[in-house]
């Protein structure tokens, strides 16, 4: 832990100076929401351990032998995720250790010229400069499903109560998101083998290529995210024709699980997650969901 003080005129000068930043801020600019990085006094050390369900591992197992793909999507740090990728199956030893992870760096030529180096077990294997970003519209398939979820469908004799933070939250954003009709299909049969981690700073500057290179892998991990960068992921996924199913639990969670075609919440989570989701689990086990998968897929060889 480290500690810095600021008078509060210090403080207003230091967000005033971030806004102006921001403004200028470039794809090679990593964003520390206007803290300084710098003259920090060090006054202790701690470490959290908060390891997976009993239940996580074995389940992931399952899941992945009725071919459906599992991507992590979380806040920590690329390494922690990647360590409990590993415990929980989502980094697999076929193909992340023995195939490896890609990765890939963006670089800054100037302002109208970012450029992406791809890399595959630390080797360079393609350059990729920046071209369409494909917006996303209401038009959209991801935004027809959060809307049909998130209708305000207020009583009369009730309208001057707020509706629930996530949806005025997603209204409050429709307006800066816009996202043409254009989709991606994905193909299964072209699946990278490989693993890939992507940060959520990368996931700011990536362009359709980028999306559709990454969304291809096997496994998949993002880390460092935002709830909006969590949202716009499930939204790519949804673009190239994919059925997406969210889990959480936090506060932090409720518009992708309203955006998702299948949100599902913990009983023990914040109550916004449980009323944006569609299903409930009510045992909090993560294993309640395989026997969800076995009864959907008796009724489809029935």
């Amino acid at each position: 832990m480290c500690q810095q003080n600021f008078t509060k005129m210090q403080y207003d000068q230091m967000l005033q100076q971030y806004e102006a930043r921001q403004r200028l801020r470039t794809a090679n600019d990593e964003d520390f929401n206007g803290f300084p990085t710098n003259n920090y006094c060090f006054i202790g050390f701690f470490s959290l351990l908060d390891p997976p369900r009993i239940d996580v591992s074995d389940s992931i197992l399952k899941i992945r032998r009725a071919h459906i793909r599992i991507a992590m999507i979380t806040g920590d740090h690329p390494t922690t995720a990647k360590a409990i990728g590993k415990q929980v199956n989502i980094l697999s030893t076929d193909i992340s250790e023995k195939n490896g992870i890609d990765t890939f760096k963006i670089e800054q030529k100037d302002r109208n010229h970012t450029i992406f180096q791809l890399y595959r077990n630390e080797t360079l294997v393609q350059h990729h400069t920046i071209s369409t970003t494909t917006p996303i519209t209401s038009e959209s398939r991801a935004t027809r499903v959060m809307m049909k979820h998130i209708e305000l469908n207020i009583d009369k004799n009730d309208s001057v109560s707020e509706p629930p933070w996530y949806k005025r939250w997603y209204l409050s954003c429709k307006n800066q998101i816009s996202e043409s009709k254009l989709s991606f299909k994905h193909d299964e049969e072209k699946t990278i083998p490989y693993a890939i981690v992507v940060t959520g700073f990368q996931v700011d500057s990536m362009d359709d290529f980028m999306w559709s290179w990454v969304l291809s892998h096997e496994e998949l991990i993002f880390a460092r995210t935002s709830p909006e960068q969590k949202l716009r992921i499930i939204m790519e996924f949804q673009r190239r024709e994919e059925t997406v199913a969210v889990i959480g639990d936090g506060t932090n969670d409720a518009p992708s699980l309203k955006c998702a075609d299948l949100g599902i919440a913990m009983q023990s989570g914040a109550n916004v997650s449980k009323e944006a989701s569609d299903m409930i689990l009510l045992d909090n086990r993560f294993s309640s969901i395989i026997s969800a998968i076995e009864t959907g897929l008796s009724y489809v060889i029935i």
